[in-house]
């Protein structure tokens, strides 16, 4: 086992070291305690035990959890050169909220971290979307009437807000026209957008 996943099983990688005790967890459950030195010795054909039955798994959960540390460090390195520290628990709240169309709300990011970290406080997540916010890592959109929802995508766009069901979704920015803005008298506007509401036309179907 190379360093990264020795370091991961040790728990310093949060919720990747979780994933890899997971597996590693499976990987007993598959194989009795002496399984890897049987492999290793190769048993002759006919033997009661099948290694590939047990490799062909745990090379794919391996090369899963790789690739899940290298998605987190990336993470991480995103977060360092924004100047926001990537502890475990706000890597956590960035890695669902800066990866979701959903347009979620602040209640529904913690019910949605909460469920893999359970020991998050609201408190840590709210304190990490303004800080995401802050950053301008993300964008703090009010969209209806009390509702405050967070949007990764920074570039500019407009959206559609669905009367029956509430779904947000992006419009692209060359999908509607709006012109003379810069003819407004007495104002002088740095940012807008369009908001649509309306029904989906696909409902029903």
């Amino acid at each position: 086992m190379d360093y990264d996943l020795r370091e991961s099983l040790m728990g310093r990688r949060g919720t990747a070291g979780t994933a890899l005790r997971g597996g590693l967890a499976s990987f007993r459950r598959i194989c009795p305690t002496t399984c890897p030195e049987r492999v290793l010795r190769s048993e002759p054909a006919g033997n009661a035990f099948d290694s590939t039955a047990l490799i062909s798994p745990l090379n794919s959960t391996l090369t899963s959890l790789r690739r899940l540390l290298m998605t987190r460090d990336a993470l991480a390195s995103l977060l360092d050169r924004h100047g926001v520290q990537p502890s475990a628990q706000r890597l956590a709240v960035a890695e669902y909220v800066l990866d979701t169309d959903a347009h979620p709300s602040a209640d529904k990011v913690f019910t949605t971290v909460r469920s893999r970290i359970p020991m998050i406080s609201r408190a840590t997540v709210y304190n990490t979307l303004n800080l995401l916010v802050r950053k301008r890592l993300l964008r703090q959109l009010v969209l209806a009437e009390g509702k405050v929802v967070f949007d990764p995508h920074m570039e500019p766009h407009h959206h559609f807000v669905d009367e029956v069901t509430g779904e947000i979704r992006d419009i692209p920015w060359e999908a509607l026209e709006v012109r003379k803005i810069e003819a407004l008298k007495g104002v002088k506007v740095h940012e807008y957008q369009v908001v649509l509401r309306g029904t989906s036309s696909t409902r029903g179907r």
